[in-house]
């Protein structure tokens, strides 16, 4: 904070210099881009800040580029809206500025002392501003997308030996000689965020009995930190089971394109699945967040359910969370799971992911309805003592068990709260990750304050499970090795040297003389590498692949396209009418067309009717400087004309319905969005009408967010947006409860 207030402090002063340094239509149009581009800045931390607690970290990073497809963001709307003011009045302040400097002719002449002082404390603002400083500080910790590969990401091959290496001497394989004949059950339990800072009552006296009591008669660690890339939740999983952090070589959205994640590396559930453990996995949030799914079903797990799989299965499909099922539905779910395996009298491991302690306030479900931490008022801590009662109820249910004796349950954090409720009060304890093993053959219960990591959970839990052995660059923290975190002075930064080599864990391969299409399952092959398309292939100097995908339209294709350097190869799959805009002969196609050349040199453009193997030839074609040059600039302005143009229409209704009228040219994609008030009933039903045809029925929450992608045939429409109250459906207009149903009923057009 006060880097922030001194960046103010300065900016301030600059400003003051700068209106005392002459008066000419380009200085003043200059300084009002300053003013926004640092109030945009400050904008960007903010919003970051809410949802982090520290401004942009990794996590923000990650998933900026990476995806936030099956995330719960609609509880987010206040933060959004607060977002967008400050960038109004970031362009309200510089555009005043501009106008206002210019009825000004008192301003003394320009004057080179004041010019400098002006330029001096422009510059301090900006380098103690928070955004620039959080980028600059993870710019090598995670690839941007939009900086272009090309032969950036090839460092050579002396070099990349030299880094593996060095990897190597601390990359341990675990090893499979076990130190007992016995090999309990595993549960493994992701609370969400639930930090150890929670425990500690000097914070939150009272807060999480249930709990504690469980740490004093068990196996806890006190001196888990949070390093780099395990500050969100897949990164934390990889960090906790792989022993490596989470590094991502593409810029697929929400990494669920991969049909494959981190295969090159071997994992927690690798080594238990080769030990003959029986692999499960149960989540109550969408398997398809950042990719999540794929990470179990890649390493071992062959029973893997999120939201949507475990979702019908529930009598009360209404009693779900933003982010997906409650977690006391799912402790039902996962003890059922535990009692059937364990009956099977087969060795098994049920990994799980909690959510209702996720920010920015938590979520109670019907478990505690009368749980309130002290008076109540605050929401995220009501949440994180009920998450307290159902992990303790669920902890010693499993123990009562006649099974209990022979399971043994690890609870952890899948990484620090982001900001909350909560987040004052957490800033002021020493912030550590939640780590405990619930062993029932332990004896002796002891606090471990041993510096370590998450990346030496898997390790120090294969050590109850009677297997001594490192994992990764993880060491047991039972045993007298010390962990990485030790043996660097600065861990992070030895991470950072060593990501691409962490990188090779894709297993990317590289581009032979041919790729193989199968139209039916939408996929390409590259030697033994299988991908889904839509997606975007990069191709370096050393012709190993970068895919990148598309998914929610956070980024399109294009927008990596159009980044790419004039002699970076590429293979793009895509719907034709996208790829036209390298060849309009392919406008009128239907289905999916591949592109595949240069930007700056030859492209074939095909139509994908057809299971088909295809030649890579025109990958290497070349062309003299000129070309090049020309035939790039002529592509790129189609391509970031496309791009860069959107549309939309807004209608507002103070009743049940909302309108829009719009035109499709084609058989074009169209997203409805709206949001609702605040009415007093919990539940509304709502239809969207296609000139006056119900096409969709379905409930919705009062003040949350809905969007649908549908498409839209060629020519004129009406949609339409109905909601009645499923209480008194006939009164609406007329109830004395306030339930005007304001809608902000808003339709984009799909581009590229």
């Amino acid at each position: 904070m006060d880097y922030i207030l001194a960046s103010i402090v300065f900016f301030l002063i600059a400003i003051y210099f700068s209106i005392h340094h002459g008066q000419s239509r380009k200085k003043r149009l200059f300084f009002s881009i300053v003013i926004f581009a640092y109030l945009f800045s400050l904008d960007i931390f903010w919003v970051a800040d809410y949802f982090t607690g520290e401004g942009i970290n990794d996590a923000v990073i990650y998933h900026i580029f990476y995806g936030l497809g099956g995330a719960g963001f609609k509880e987010f709307y206040k933060i959004t809206f607060v977002g967008i003011v400050f960038f109004l009045f970031g362009v309200v302040a510089s555009f005043f500025y501009y106008k206002t400097r210019k009825a000004d002719y008192k301003i003394p002449p320009y004057n080179i002392g004041r010019a400098i002082m002006c330029a001096l404390f422009f510059c301090i603002a900006f380098m103690l501003n928070p955004t620039p400083r959080s980028l600059f500080a993870h710019l090598n910790y995670f690839d941007f997308p939009f900086k272009s590969s090309g032969s950036a990401k090839y460092i050579g091959d002396e070099k990349m030996a030299a880094l593996q290496e060095d990897f190597n001497r601390y990359y341990l394989l675990p090893k499979s000689e076990a130190k007992t004949k016995t090999h309990p059950n595993l549960i493994y339990i992701y609370a969400e965020s639930l930090e150890l800072t929670y425990f500690d009552e000097k914070l939150f006296p009272g807060l999480v009995p249930n709990l504690k009591q469980i740490q004093k008669e068990n196996i806890s660690f006190s001196n888990i930190n949070q390093i780099i890339a395990d500050d969100f939740t897949v990164g934390g999983m990889i960090t906790s089971q792989c022993g490596i952090p989470l590094f991502t070589p593409s810029g697929g959205n929400s990494m669920n394109g991969m049909e494959r994640f981190y295969e090159g590396a071997v994992c927690l559930g690798d080594f238990l699945a080769s030990q003959k453990y029986t692999l499960v996995y149960r989540g109550g949030a969408s398997l398809k967040f950042a990719g999540k799914g794929k990470l179990y079903t890649t390493h071992g797990f062959i029973d893997v359910k999120g939201r949507e799989e475990l979702l019908p299965h529930l009598e009360d499909k209404n009693n779900v969370s933003p982010w997906g099922l409650y977690d006391d539905t799912l402790f039902d779910i996962i003890y059922e799971d535990f009692m059937a395996l364990s009956e099977s009298k087969t060795r098994f491991a049920i990994f799980t992911l909690t959510l209702d302690t996720h920010g920015p306030d938590g979520y109670l479900n019907k478990s505690c309805r009368d749980i309130k931490y002290l008076d109540g008022s605050n929401e995220m801590l009501n949440a994180v003592a009920c998450t307290d009662y159902i992990i303790s109820r669920f902890i010693r249910k499993i123990q009562a068990s006649k099974f209990g004796k022979d399971t043994v349950v690890v609870l952890s954090s899948d990484h620090l709260a982001m900001k909350n409720g909560a987040t004052a009060i957490l800033k002021k304890g020493d912030r550590k990750n939640l780590f405990m093993i619930i062993d029932p053959r332990n004896e002796t219960a002891r606090v471990i304050d041993k510096k370590g990591s998450l990346a030496d959970v898997a390790a120090t839990i294969l050590s109850s499970l009677g297997y001594d052995t490192a994992l990764g660059l993880g060491r047991n923290l039972q045993s007298h090795l010390n962990s990485l975190s030790v043996e660097f002075e600065n861990y992070k930064k030895k991470l950072v040297g060593w990501r691409p080599v962490i990188e090779k864990f894709w297993n990317n391969p590289k581009i032979g003389t041919h790729v193989f299409i199968n139209n039916t399952a939408k996929t390409i092959t590259i030697n033994s590498t299988t991908y889904k398309y839509p997606l975007l292939l990069e191709i370096n100097k050393n012709r190993e692949v970068r895919p990148y995908f598309e998914f929610n339209d956070f980024k399109k294709l294009t927008s990596f396209l159009v980044n790419f350097n004039p002699t970076t190869p590429f293979i793009w799959i895509d719907e034709c009418r996208k790829i036209s805009y390298l060849d309009t002969a392919i406008k009128d196609k239907k289905g999916y067309c591949l592109a595949m050349g240069q930007l700056g040199s030859d492209i074939v453009v095909k139509s994908i009717d057809k299971t088909m193997l295809v030649n890579t030839k025109v990958l290497d074609s070349k062309k003299n400087d000129a070309e090049v040059r020309d035939i790039f600039t002529s592509r790129m302005k189609l391509l970031r004309n496309y791009v860069y143009k959107k549309r939309y229409k807004d209608a507002w209704s103070k009743g049940k319905t909302g309108e829009i009228e719009i035109e499709s040219v084609q058989d074009e994609k169209f997203e409805i969005r709206y949001l609702t008030n605040n009415p007093k009933k919990q539940l509304y039903r709502f239809e969207i009408l296609i000139d006056g045809e119900n096409f969709e029925s379905s409930m919705i929450e009062p003040f949350k967010w809905y969007q649908k992608k549908i498409s839209i045939p060629k020519g004129q429409h009406k949609i339409s947006l109905h909601i009645e109250d499923t209480f008194n459906p006939y009164k609406l207009n007329t109830s004395k409860d306030n339930r005007d149903l304001g809608i902000n009923f808003k339709i984009n057009k799909l581009y590229l």
